[in-house]
């Protein structure tokens, strides 16, 4: 029959092929069966039957046993030995090789990526066991991804890469290593990137376990630069500085290498004042075209991609002589570094220039004023800017206590009408400058009093920026200028004994009113003293005989005031006084020939007479009576005016003489009438004797009565005297007023004379003295 063997391969291998004559085999899976359709003669061995079998790739190392096994179709008494078993030994073999080359962008900008592709083979015959690739990345290449079929690839750890795979069978295999070239890399540099590949399987030759591959760099920098200005200077007066901010930026991907310049092209009537920031600007000459000014970064490092310079802030000044209007301001940005996108790195910025002054005017004036004198004024005009200020007109409204007489100034064009002066300046004023001066000459009028102001006020076609001092005011302090005179009468006439009434009148003829105080000054003359003085307005005083009268207030211009000064009249008055008066005031006066009055009076004396008449003497034989008449002045002056004494006789008596030294006598019917025409001082005594006949009856009284006249006598009473004889008979002596023994003949003679006073007793009918 049949003979089969059945071989059941080992995992690990795979059936090739077999050798055996007489032998038909067949695979199926791993199975080979093997049919011999010849018997075997009992104690004959069939032939060998050879199985090549190919041991798998990854089957080692380790041992693989193969089992055998025949059967026929005669029982088999021993069937234990019909199967038989080989072990193996199997081990590892693998050849790896690592070839590497850029497959990805070269040349590559710094700052781009590009890829380097490593292709591992193995060569056999075995699956390569453990296989590790590693990459350590040159400086200037960042690692990014790893990534192949069948590989793991784990985070680069720094500049190296790494890659493992539990086994590799006989094959090829890729990783796609993604680099990015460190933005600082320089232009034309050369990057050499080198990987390895290791296995733990024998039979590895490391001559071509590691391959390297270049990548060439070149720098693009795209800057990008950005100019503006703050918005405070939205618009800028004409000499006011302007701060520009520059901004750049580098877009990439390569650094920017140093020098960083920045040049600013400022238009004309615009130039550099100063830059912050670390930047160098060096500032070129200033031509018509305008300024250069070239601003370096000053660190000496590169600007790396993606990253800002330090802003630079660049400030710059406005000619103050800018018409208004738009200035472009145009700033450049450019490095060593080539860059892709050239057109942005030129920023532009439009800067709105207007016009703005600061006109100021201060008026002055020295020296005092007067009414009547010529004033000069001072008009400065400046300008703080920071614009020149253009069109720049003064104007001046005298007032009505001024009047204009001349304007001049440097520069200035002056035309008065109505009383306002206007002047005009042709050239601009420029910023911070002062303009000459004008010079304004007035006349103060009367009007100008206490004070006047004056006020100029400057204007532009500029805007100002701050019209609080576009106009100022210098008050002048106008003294009164008066003319006060004065005028002093007396009421009636000055009598001794009487208060006698002055009036004093100060009239002010300007041409200002006069402000007070205005004093009156009377020293009063031997004979007078004040009683009291004043009006309304006035206040008076005396210091012995200097009486002084303030005013206090004001008097205005025509105005005049009055004053009563109310004096007693003293003896010494006599016989004429003289009163001066005199007016003065503070303020300056256009005459002081009209500030004193004299007023001279006559002064009627007063005179007090007492008369005294008496019966000197009577001769009874003859009947004659001598009658003696005295006349005393009890002052106080001496008299002035001829002493008159009448005595009319009454019956009985008749007249026969009247005499007395210094007296003229005359009868007139039965007047008697005696006159003493020299004075008589106070204290003195005159008399005269009248001799009268007597007749009547025996025991008659006859009264004789004498009156005085001729002076003003204050005391009347005592001007009449009574005296009385009596007609004798019967023996007895006539009786008379007066002792007439006791008298005798030297008395009589005496009161003749005038030497010696009898008394001042008055004697009237019915009464005794």
């Amino acid at each position: 029959g049949t003979i089969t063997v059945s071989d059941g391969l080992p995992v690990g291998t795979s059936y090739l092929r077999y050798r055996g004559t007489g032998w038909d085999c067949t695979a199926v899976g791993r199975t080979v069966t093997c049919d011999r359709t010849a018997g075997l003669a009992s104690g004959t061995a069939a032939p060998d039957i050879e199985i090549d079998v190919l041991v798998d790739v990854d089957a080692g190392p380790g041992t693989l046993t193969n089992s055998a096994s025949v059967d026929g179709p005669v029982t088999d008494p021993v069937p234990g030995n019909n199967t038989d078993s080989d072990p193996v030994t199997v081990g590892d073999l693998a050849e790896l090789t690592l070839t590497k080359s850029t497959t990805g962008a070269d040349p590559v900008r710094a700052g781009g990526t590009t890829e380097f592709t490593i292709d591992v083979t193995n060569a056999g015959p075995s699956t390569a066991d453990n296989v590790v690739m590693t990459d350590t990345l040159p400086a200037g290449l960042v690692p990014l991804t790893a990534i192949g079929a069948g590989w793991t690839c784990g985070p680069p750890v720094g500049q190296l890469v790494r890659c493992t795979r539990d086994s590799l069978a006989p094959s090829s295999t890729s990783i796609v290593v993604t680099v990015r070239v460190d933005s600082a890399v320089l232009q034309g540099t050369t990057l050499t990137n080198t990987a390895s590949v290791s296995t733990a399987t024998p039979g590895d030759d490391p001559d071509d376990n590691t391959d390297s591959a270049t990548v060439s760099v070149i720098a693009r920098a795209d800057l990008v630069l950005v100019k503006s200005h703050a918005p405070a200077y939205d618009e800028v007066p004409a000499g006011q500085q302007a701060t520009y901010t520059i901004s750049v930026v580098n877009d990439g991907p390569s650094d920017a290498q140093p020098d960083l310049v920045v040049t600013d092209s400022l238009p004309p009537g615009l130039t550099y004042v100063s830059a912050s920031g670390p930047w160098d600007c060096v500032p070129a000459a200033v031509t018509p075209s305008g300024q250069s000014v070239v601003c370096t970064w000053t660190d000496g490092v590169s600007l790396a991609a993606g990253s800002a310079a330090p802003v630079l802030s660049l400030r710059v000044a406005t000619e103050p002589t800018l018409d208004p209007g738009t200035y472009t301001n145009s700033a450049t940005v450019d490095s060593p570094t080539t860059d892709p996108t050239p057109g942005n790195n030129t920023d532009t910025d439009d800067l709105v220039v207007t016009s703005l002054a600061d006109l100021s005017i201060i008026k002055s004036h020295t020296g005092s004023a007067r009414v009547g004198d010529q004033l000069e004024f001072t008009l400065t005009v400046a300008n703080a800017g920071p614009s020149e200020a253009r069109d720049v007109s003064v104007t001046d409204a005298i007032p009505s206590g001024m009047s204009f007489v001349s304007a001049s100034g440097t520069g200035w064009t002056c035309n008065e009408s109505a009383a306002v002066l206007t002047c005009d300046r042709a050239a601009p004023l420029a910023s911070g400058a002062t303009a000459e001066p004008i010079l304004l000459t007035v006349t103060l009028l009367p009007a100008a009093y206490p004070s006047v102001t004056n006020t100029a006020t400057v204007g532009s076609s500029t805007p100002e920026k701050d019209p609080s001092d576009n106009s100022d005011d210098d008050r002048v302090v106008v003294p009164a200028l008066v003319d006060l005179s004065i005028t002093k009468s007396h009421t009636g006439s000055l009598r001794v004994g009487a208060v006698a009434t002055y009036t004093l009148t100060v009239t002010n003829a300007g041409p200002t009113p006069d402000p007070g105080p205005i004093t009156v000054t009377d020293p009063l003359p031997t004979g007078l003293r004040f009683v009291s003085g004043g009006a309304e307005g006035w206040t008076c005083t005396a210091t012995g005989s200097l009486v002084t009268c303030v005013r206090a207030g004001p008097l205005a211009v025509g105005a005049s005031t009055s004053l009563p000064l109310l004096v007693d009249v003293l003896p010494t008055a006599v016989p004429r006084v003289i009163n001066v008066a005199t007016v003065s005031t503070p303020s300056e006066e256009t005459r002081i020939d009209n500030n004193t009055a004299t007023d001279p009076a006559e002064v009627t004396p007063l005179v007090e007479l007492a008369l005294v008449k008496q019966l000197g003497s009577f001769d009874p034989a003859a009947l004659r009576a001598t009658w003696v008449i005295s006349v005393t002045n009890n002052g106080p002056n001496a008299s002035q005016d001829a002493i008159v004494v009448t005595d009319v006789l009454p019956r009985g008596l008749t007249f026969v003489s009247a005499t007395g030294t210094g007296w003229a006598c005359a009868l007139s019917g039965r007047t008697v009438t005696c006159t003493y025409a020299a004075s008589v001082p106070v204290g003195g005594t005159v008399a005269f004797s009248l001799v009268t006949d007597v007749a009547g009856d025996a025991g008659e009284v006859i009264v004789n009565e004498a009156l005085l006249a001729g002076n003003v006598d204050p005391d009347p009473d005592n001007d009449s005297s009574t005296a009385e004889v009596v007609i004798p008979g019967g023996g007895g002596l006539p009786q008379t007023g007066a002792d007439i023994v006791a008298l005798g003949l030297l008395g009589l003679v005496s009161l003749m004379l005038g030497g010696a006073v009898l008394g001042t007793t008055r004697r009237r009918p019915g009464t005794s003295g």
